[in-house]
């Protein structure tokens, strides 16, 4: 799964796909707020089908540089990435992690999806918060840059 994973990557930076994605996306592509969007909504809907390092490999190196040129620090764009890859992953009716917990408790997928449900708006809210208030992403990684020094 990864050697493809990582010729993909390869192959879209060979052919500049970031930028052909960045002109496609015209100017929207400059807003954070409208990148980190795109970000979500593509890691959430590929997370209930693919696992999180194919998507990682996949597509960061897509949404990397055109994040970073609408301003976005590297670490909110990947802490965003990791938390929407796992909101991908408990999302019903595909979601990998729904039917380990279904195996698990010995209840139907029904059940666990709805259980599932309270931390899909915990997840989103987390998201939510982190792109509009990308500080509260960094605060522990600034802190240990001081505390290192």
């Amino acid at each position: 799964m990864l050697g493809p994973a990582i010729a993909f990557g390869q192959l879209g930076a060979l052919m500049q796909i970031p930028e052909q994605i960045g002109a496609l996306m015209g100017g929207l592509a400059d807003q954070p707020l409208t990148v980190l969007l795109v970000v979500t909504v593509v890691f959430v809907i590929t997370g209930t089908f693919m696992d999180s390092i194919a998507q990682i490999i996949l597509f960061t190196p897509l949404f990397l540089p055109l994040a970073t040129q609408a301003g976005v620090d590297p670490i909110t764009l990947g802490i965003i990435i990791v938390l929407t890859c796992e909101i991908g992953f408990l999302t019903p009716p595909v979601g990998a992690n729904l039917f380990v917990a279904m195996r698990l408790a010995r209840v139907p997928l029904g059940a666990v999806s709805v259980a599932v449900l309270p931390f899909l708006l915990a997840y989103f809210a987390v998201v939510a918060l982190v792109s509009f208030v990308p500080r509260v992403a960094l605060l522990l990684p600034e802190l240990m840059g001081q505390a290192a020094r």
